[in-house]
């Protein structure tokens, strides 16, 4: 994504994420404006948050944030500014919290290997149940997330994902750790 980020983050303390995205902003343009030797501001306009209120929502948009360069890779793994190698223990990570996410997928009894496989099949999944939450993804605009990526991704979103338009690009996404 050569002209956004996705963040997801959750806020364990009372300081507002706001706070923590100002200095990171503020950070980040410092160091690239030295770098660069430019001056002013580097991000075109403000951040966007939504609160991620239901469980449901929060692991759609986990797949969604790591399905999203597949507009421009075609293996998920291969993009290197993504969290979803450390998702599936492809790469290891200090600054992701993948225990978070992936408890989702696994029962007590449950390996961690097995959370991450599950994991794994429902990022494969894609759009064949996100129309489901689509109430849920709706921005300000009313326009979803899921409708660039669907049709990038050639996929009918009611569909089953065997079915596909013609030329459509698949990103592949390995069977193995």
């Amino acid at each position: 994504m050569p002209n956004h980020i996705h963040l997801l983050i959750r806020q364990n303390g009372p300081e507002p994420i706001s706070t923590f995205i100002q200095r990171l902003h503020t950070a980040y343009s410092m160091y690239f404006n030295k770098k660069h030797k430019e001056t002013g501001h580097i991000f075109e306009d403000r951040f966007k948050a939504k609160l991620v209120d239901k469980d449901e929502y929060l692991i759609h948009l986990s797949r969604y944030i790591h399905l999203n360069p597949a507009k421009f890779v075609t293996k998920l793994t291969s993009y290197k500014w993504s969290s979803y190698p450390a998702y599936i223990a492809k790469v290891t990570t200090d600054t992701v919290d993948m225990e978070f996410i992936l408890s989702y997928f696994k029962r007590k009894k449950d390996s961690i290997q097995t959370a991450i496989e599950s994991y794994r099949y429902f990022v494969k999944q894609t759009e064949d149940e996100t129309y489901k939450i689509d109430h849920l993804l709706i921005d300000s605009h009313g326009h979803s997330p899921w409708s660039s990526l669907s049709s990038l991704r050639g996929y009918n979103s009611k569909a089953s994902p065997t079915v596909r338009s013609r030329g459509s690009r698949t990103p592949e996404i390995d069977k193995k750790p």
